[in-house]
């Protein structure tokens, strides 16, 4: 027994190094320091002012090492919000089987699933979903029934999966209050924003290296 507690207890600090490693991919992808820069790419305020031909970049003063082309920006400048009001269905309405998929807050990615054909939310492009109260960033590109309260549908206006991993990025670094609400704190986190297609060269990389830690999480 002390042989398999002990390595239990090894395989669980893998883990645990394992996540530390996640967040330190993010957090170089997220400084610009994960993949080089290319001075040819097009910078990304002329993306933003395409989005919104008003946008205004934020305070860089505290990035003195932005690095060139990149823009400091909020939330509401690189995704748009939808109600979930319609879409939504109460825990009660969610079923262990059914046709349609139900996405909520909880860990679970699919909470589970539902029949009513009006209350699924087509969508064209990948949607990325925060928990208000949990903090649990998804990425979803099927449409969906919303479940229960507590879900924030962003639809990103910049290269969805590196939105997606901005935003975890944000969530791991904004104020943990515990099943109190976080959105209103990740509104006004401040999001750096990379070249579109420096965007697209972060997401092959971090794909790639959590393909490989997903690899090693699986065997252990």
């Amino acid at each position: 027994m002390s042989t398999f507690e002990k390595i239990a207890q090894e395989q669980e600090g893998l883990r645990q190094s394992i996540n530390k490693l996640r967040a330190k991919i993010l957090d170089l992808a997220i400084h610009g320091k994960l993949v080089p820069q290319d001075p040819n790419d097009e910078p990304a305020i002329e993306l933003l002012k395409r989005i919104n031909p008003h946008f205004t970049s934020c305070d860089t003063s505290h990035y003195e090492n932005l690095p060139s082309g990149w823009c400091v920006c909020l939330l509401k400048d690189v995704a748009k919000t939808i109600s979930p009001r319609e879409f939504q269905v109460l825990q009660s309405e969610i079923l262990e089987n059914g046709k349609y998929p139900v996405i909520s807050q909880s860990a679970n990615y699919i909470e589970g699933y539902n029949n009513d054909e009006k209350k699924l939310l087509h969508h064209s492009s990948p949607i990325v979903i925060f928990g208000d109260h949990t903090r649990i960033v998804k990425y979803v590109e099927f449409d969906f029934i919303v479940g229960a309260d507590g879900v924030k549908i962003l639809l990103p206006s910049i290269d969805a999966k590196y939105f997606y991993y901005l935003v975890i990025f944000a969530a791991e670094n904004i104020d943990n209050r515990g099943y109190g609400r976080h959105f209103s704190y990740l509104s006004k986190f401040p999001m750096l924003v990379p070249p579109f297609e420096e965007q697209k060269r972060i997401v092959k990389k971090i794909d790639e290296v959590f393909s490989q830690l997903d690899k090693i999480t699986a065997e252990l």
